[in-house]
């Protein structure tokens, strides 16, 4: 087999205004970002499954996101053609990672680690993946490092704020629950709007917990860390204020914009 045709796969897309935040010029739209890399995996997914008989879901299960990571090494710029690759890095029975490097040129912009899992449509229960045929024809790049990291509430911080978000019919998804680009917005909007002009990204972390609905009430504990080695961690819980139940975790690394 040839691993080239079968074990990557990649878009280009030509980056216009609606690429970067209105409200902030310093800020790339990574819900934008996110949306091609979850493209581009569908697409890859059907690939697979059309060309090599790879077939890892079936019709009664869904994809869905418990991780990200990315990492920001340059900001693109107006009227640049980027390509989004991707590729599967790690699988057993409950997880696939993918990874995606997002380039111009010869120039990697962007590094996106993105753990799926799979779950029953009906019961919304985890269920176990056949990844068998990934291992076989040689479809998973084990050379690349994860970095995914726990997330561990800190015992130390500069400041701290709590906002509340509504649930609107738009954040809601084809799987019936917020949509996993509405936490990270509701992340940087939770943020002081004078701090993430100062900044820009450097790394950003998600892992989802519990399932958010139409009917739940969010509250956002926002956690900013003291600066080291100039660097500034954000840190983020967005919960089920009914229950107090945490929904997801946000932490991201900003760098001081440069003058």
């Amino acid at each position: 087999m040839d691993d080239s045709k079968y074990k990557t796969f990649s878009q280009t897309y030509r980056i216009t205004d609606d690429y970067f935040l209105s409200d902030y010029a310093n800020i790339f739209d990574i819900g934008k970002l996110i949306e091609h890399t979850l493209y581009l995996s569908g697409e890859h997914d059907q690939f697979l499954q059309k060309e090599a008989n790879v077939k890892i879901i079936s019709d009664e299960e869904t994809w869905v996101i418990t991780q990200y990571y990315i990492k920001q090494l340059q900001m693109p710029a107006l009227n640049d053609q980027i390509t989004v690759r991707t590729r599967v890095v790690d699988a057993n029975r409950f997880f696939i990672t993918r990874y995606f490097d997002i380039y111009n040129d010869e120039q990697l912009l962007f590094e996106v680690f993105t753990q799926y899992t799979v779950i029953n449509w009906q019961t919304r229960k985890m269920v176990r993946m056949d990844v068998e045929p990934l291992e076989r024809l040689d479809l998973v790049d084990k050379e690349l490092t994860i970095p995914f990291k726990r997330f561990v509430k800190p015992d130390e911080f500069e400041s701290y704020l709590f906002s509340e978000r509504d649930i609107h019919d738009s954040d809601i998804d084809e799987n019936n629950h917020v949509n996993n680009l509405v936490y990270i917005n509701w992340a940087f909007s939770s943020l002081p709007k004078d701090f993430i002009t100062q900044h820009t990204i450097d790394t950003i972390e998600v892992k989802y917990g519990k399932e958010l609905f139409k009917d739940n009430q969010v509250g956002i504990d926002s956690y900013r860390l003291k600066p080291h080695l100039n660097q500034t961690e954000t840190y983020q819980i967005i919960k089920d204020k009914a229950t107090d139940k945490d929904a997801s975790y946000v932490r991201i690394n900003w760098k001081p914009v440069e003058n």
